[in-house]
């Protein structure tokens, strides 16, 4: 969402509140929409309050990780909380693909191979499961595995360019 609209969302948060003072929801969305501001300190009391309301909110675990994730050297409390999220939803497939994404984009390909594949264990007809976890395994130079992902990404979506050519390059590594 662009900053524009999530000023404007920002604005219909905090009257939402008004209304439902007791809200986690709109206290974690408001605490959301400050992180995606750059409004961190404001933010975090917020989704913090989201979950004082509802401790077992799982999007609000989310939510609160995804703003920590954002704040250089907070990763190991966001971390705690996609934690918490997971097990109290331990086979949501998305959970398991966010904190892979999370802890690939910071070179943890090893940690986060196992986040991947419980993803594609939770979700075998996604696709893009299968693609990322492909995508994680060559980082990780396990290119047999990887093959098997990106086949298994390509089969489900034969009209996805990307999966086929990353199946190609991965082939290449191989000597096939």
């Amino acid at each position: 969402m662009a900053q524009e609209k999530w000023a404007n969302a920002e604005e219909a948060y905090r009257a939402a509140l008004l209304l439902q003072p007791q809200s986690a929801r709109w206290h974690s969305s408001l605490g959301y929409g400050l992180t995606e501001l750059g409004k961190f300190k404001e933010g975090q009391p917020e989704l913090r309050r989201a979950l004082e309301l509802d401790p077992d909110g799982i999007q609000w675990h989310v939510n609160l990780g995804v703003a920590l994730a954002k704040q250089k050297d907070r990763w190991a409390e966001a971390f705690a909380e996609y934690q918490r999220a997971i097990e109290l939803d331990p086979e949501n497939a998305g959970l398991f693909h966010h904190v892979g994404y999370e802890l690939s984009s910071r070179g943890k390909f090893a940690e986060a191979e196992l986040f991947y594949r419980r993803a594609a264990q939770f979700d075998p007809k996604n696709a893009a499961q299968h693609a990322d976890l492909g995508k994680n395994l060559v980082q990780l130079q396990k290119y047999a595995e990887a093959e098997v992902a990106y086949r298994e990404a390509v089969r489900l979506d034969a009209g996805n360019s990307d999966y086929r050519t990353q199946l190609r390059k991965v082939t290449e590594k191989m000597g096939k």
